[in-house]
């Protein structure tokens, strides 16, 4: 009997951990070199009812390789009716909120049909070489009657930076005749 309660409640735990919502990047890891624009989708998985409301993330990276250019919205899963923003805080820190009017119901229509789904895309360009790190600094989600919860999961992703590729300049090959021609009238001089 014993063995039959453990084996329950481990199989009731291994459920729930399955089923466990996550909010991640994706792509997780990018690389690419200076004045690159780099697109980053926040997807969020696992929604279930009471769906999802709202949330409030804040998004950390290295504010020295990557500046934030712009935040598009995702598609409709919170409805047509929501509030949205972005916030720089801090160098290295953005805020991203959004908040619907929706019902349960209708939340449950829109989500109960999409897995995962994306919240927003981040774009960023590229400043300098190096490789940034993408956390998660803060991240709050309310469900659809407004109560908070946080994710099980949310995995930090990167952004690599490379640096400009070296090449001659044109102007080098330009010194070459100069440099040419000095050379022969120092030889003719010293014959």
């Amino acid at each position: 009997m014993k063995k039959l309660i453990c084996l329950s409640v481990f199989l009731l735990i291994a459920v729930q951990l399955g089923s466990a919502d996550q909010i991640f990047f994706q792509p997780q890891t990018q690389s690419g070199n200076v004045g690159d624009n780099f697109f980053v989708d926040v997807m969020y998985s696992g929604a279930a009812a009471p769906w999802l409301g709202g949330y409030d993330i804040d998004i950390g990276f290295v504010s020295a390789i990557l500046q934030p250019f712009s935040v598009s919205w995702g598609g409709d899963f919170l409805g047509l009716s929501t509030l949205h923003d972005t916030i720089m805080v801090s160098p290295g820190l953005a805020n991203v909120y959004e908040l619907s009017f929706s019902s349960v119901s209708d939340l449950g229509t829109l989500q109960s049909v999409q897995d995962p789904f994306r919240l927003f895309t981040f774009q960023f360009m590229g400043l300098a070489p190096g490789t940034s790190p993408l956390t998660f600094d803060r991240v709050d989600l309310s469900d659809g009657n407004g109560a908070l919860f946080s994710p099980a999961g949310a995995p930090a992703g990167s952004i690599t930076i490379n640096g400009p590729s070296v090449r001659e300049p044109a102007e080098w090959f330009m010194l070459i005749p100069m440099l040419s021609g000095l050379a022969f009238l120092r030889f003719r001089k010293c014959s």
